[in-house]
């Protein structure tokens, strides 16, 4: 479960030896140059609704299910929804739970995918975010990527320049608290309900240590992986017969 906050950076004032020392050389890890081709190559629209005076935009993407949350000529984010090496065979609209301002089901190689947005109004912009996943067969855990990306321009998450302010130490709350400087889009605060994920952390034998952060422009959760093999229970698999 994943929850986000937002409001405007206060302007600042920074000297040309600060502006320096903040530079760093750009680099990107492969899950980010697969969204920027996911984003530049017009991936297939499945649902759209508004978190105040935001758009948020849900896309399928080659392996993610991505949600799009842009502020006009001010960049934006995108979230992974649902993740699937291989992607997705079927992803279909399901009815809203209470609250809900869109549900989304997906099937894959996995097994099947359930995600729900909930989205505030325009006073303090909040969204929040449920996945699940019912292994199609008893799962082998592997690694799984981080789940927030800022956007600059063109939807290009390289393009977007900022820095982490906080995030999660050690057994701490699993946010992390970021600024958005180029594209100006603002303050985030994300929150990942770590407590949601013991079902998972029990069958991986994994504990949510520093789980949240990252460094930029590859920032959220990242699932943590077992050191030795540890499967997922399969819930629609019968019993074999003895």
């Amino acid at each position: 479960m994943t929850d986000l906050s937002t409001r405007d950076a206060e302007p600042a004032t920074r000297t040309k030896a600060a502006e320096g020392e903040r530079k760093v050389e750009r680099s990107a890890s492969l899950y980010v140059l697969a969204l920027r081709k996911d984003l530049l190559g017009k991936p297939k629209h499945l649902g759209a609704f508004s978190i105040g005076d935001y758009t948020a935009e849900v896309v399928q993407g080659a392996d993610s299910l991505w949600l799009l949350v842009r502020r006009e000529g001010r960049g934006g984010l995108a979230i992974r929804a649902a993740y699937a090496p291989g992607g997705f065979s079927k992803v279909t609209k399901a009815r809203a739970h209470p609250g809900e301002v869109l549900r989304l089901e997906a099937t894959s190689a996995l097994g099947h995918h359930r995600v729900g947005f909930k989205a505030s109004g325009a006073g303090l912009h909040r969204l929040r975010l449920t996945a699940s996943l019912i292994p199609a067969e008893p799962l082998l855990i592997p690694f799984a990527p981080r789940d927030l990306y800022p956007l600059g321009e063109n939807d290009d998450p390289l393009a977007a320049t900022g820095r982490v302010e906080a995030a999660q130490r050690g057994p701490n709350s699993g946010l992390v608290y970021l600024t958005m400087d180029q594209p100006a889009f603002g303050h985030v605060l994300y929150f990942q309900y770590l407590s949601s994920l013991n079902p998972y952390f029990r069958a991986t034998g994994t504990t949510p240590m520093g789980a949240v952060g990252g460094e930029w422009p590859e920032l959220g959760y990242l699932p943590p992986a077992p050191r030795r093999a540890a499967r997922l229970p399969c819930t629609r698999c019968r019993p074999a017969k003895r």
